[in-house]
């Protein structure tokens, strides 16, 4: 039987870096909690992904203010 060229990695297959470090995280929130903020990133023409991560760095500076 002969081996078959299909599947497998391919050089320049995928898709490219992007050179950002990131960590997945999953978040348990409460009904209400999680449509607000869905509700929020969607008022502000935001990703779900971008409007948490702006308003993490937000409450994560407030700190650095004081």
């Amino acid at each position: 039987m002969s081996e078959s060229k299909r599947g497998g990695a391919r050089p320049g297959a995928g898709r490219p870096a992007t050179g950002k470090t990131v960590e997945y995280i999953t978040l348990t929130l409460p009904k209400e909690l999680a449509q607000k903020v869905r509700s929020k990133a969607k008022e502000k023409n935001m990703t779900l992904s971008a409007y948490c991560i702006e308003s993490l760095e937000r409450f994560a500076n407030m700190n650095d203010e004081e």
